[in-house]
């Protein structure tokens, strides 16, 4: 593909759906013009930079499962650490699309796939490491997603979401439904998000960071 159709392409894919990540191409051009939902132009590079410490530990040769992946960044970080296969899932067919698209131009060799995160446990294998960025919070049954988690990840769960910011030791969780100014419906504290994936068969948390009411956590088992 040269310059030329990879700018029709990518201008195409600006009209519908829209870059909301902006992904580097590896050929010196990055996939993000200008804001879709409100978001930095550089999105998601503030999530980046909550969760990286958590990517810092091995993965090479991991299996790696990206929910909700949209375009692909977290993915292809996973790949560009060394990751053995990297799926992603989003139920948007024009976050695929875009996807592979930049998996093409890039030259890497992730797999995506539409589909719903409800499904997870029925792709008939396990993950080393499982991504949920950016997603936890627009999920109506956040307890049944972590558990489904728990079931296919074998290493290590990497979750950033939309944070309650009551930092006590009693789980809490807000339910933001109505409220224009807080994306998605349900927002745990770090109590309860630590909570639900002890349940769910996680041994150990790490906090890796938290800006702007939002958090990451890396899960163990």
């Amino acid at each position: 593909m040269d310059r030329r159709e990879i700018k029709r392409k990518m201008k195409a894919l600006d009209e519908n759906p829209g870059w909301y990540q902006n992904i580097d191409l590896k050929n010196g051009m990055q996939t993000k013009t200008h804001s879709v939902f409100r978001e930095e132009i550089d999105h998601p590079r503030a999530r980046w930079n909550l969760v990286k410490d958590g990517f810092t530990k091995s993965f090479a040769g991991k299996a790696v499962l990206d929910l909700g992946c949209n375009a692909g960044f977290f993915g292809f970080k996973a790949l560009e650490l060394g990751a053995k296969s990297v799926l992603g899932i989003d139920s948007n067919q024009g976050y695929i699309d875009q996807a592979e698209f930049a998996n093409t131009v890039r030259g890497d060799k992730c797999t995506f796939k539409v589909d719903s995160v409800k499904n997870i446990t029925t792709l008939g294998r396990t993950f080393d490491i499982t991504l949920c960025i950016g997603l936890f919070y627009h999920v109506a049954d956040i307890a049944g997603l972590a558990f489904d988690i728990g079931k296919i990840t074998t290493e290590m769960a990497i979750v950033e979401t939309a944070l309650y910011q009551q930092h006590t030791e009693t789980p809490l969780i807000r339910v933001a439904q109505g409220d224009l100014t807080l994306p998605g419906t349900f927002h745990p504290n770090f109590a309860a998000l630590e909570a639900l994936f002890t349940l769910a068969g996680f041994k150990k948390a790490e906090v890796l960071g938290e800006i702007k009411g939002r958090g990451a956590i890396a899960f163990y088992r």
